[in-house]
């Protein structure tokens, strides 16, 4: 049974179970925090599960999230910041792209167990965003010409090509995140 219009996102709601009713996310007040409307296909996922863990190893924010450690407004500014240092220190060495809010910068949306961060690269209408996933401890940087639940699905079934993200075990799980418990 379909959910959503989105494949990706309903192949990702099927792992979970029993899906837990999130809060309702009031979109305009986010867009007013981002700077921006985001991908249509992440909205209708997270606005269905709230934050949520995949394959046992990739953490997806969520706005509104009671849980500082996995909200989005919140992670948005955490690792722009971080980011930013970085570039003030290193140059392009440290990131090779621009940073939200400049045209075509990365806008953070989630990370993995090891720290690496997830982005879109956004170019273009937010319908078209990819993703880029940027190494934790290191210098290396690349993209995934996918939408975030794409890449999230493609993860999940073990099909998804990285040398930063270990190969998943496929086919994974998807566990909504409790904002009492979330460790970010």
């Amino acid at each position: 049974m379909s959910v959503t219009p989105f494949p990706s996102v309903n192949a990702l709601l099927s792992r979970i179970g029993t899906i837990r009713p999130w809060r309702r996310i009031d979109w305009p007040s986010v867009y007013r925090a981002i700077g921006s409307v985001l991908p249509v296909d992440y909205r209708h996922l997270i606005q269905i599960t709230g934050p949520i863990y995949v394959g046992k190893f990739l953490g997806v924010r969520a706005p509104g999230s009671t849980n500082l450690n996995v909200d989005l407004v919140v992670g948005v500014g955490e690792t722009l910041g971080a980011l930013q240092e970085l570039k003030r220190n290193h140059g392009d060495f440290g990131c090779p792209y621009p940073l939200w809010f400049e045209p075509g910068g990365l806008l953070p949306w989630g990370s993995s167990d090891n720290g690496d961060d997830l982005f879109w690269l956004t170019r273009g209408h937010p319908d078209q965003w990819t993703v880029v996933v940027g190494e934790a401890r290191g210098p290396t940087f690349e993209e995934h010409p996918l939408s975030a639940c794409d890449f999230l699905s493609e993860f999940l079934s073990g099909g998804l090509e990285s040398k930063i993200l270990p190969e998943s075990d496929g086919p994974g799980t998807v566990a909504q995140v409790d904002d009492a418990t979330a460790s970010g």
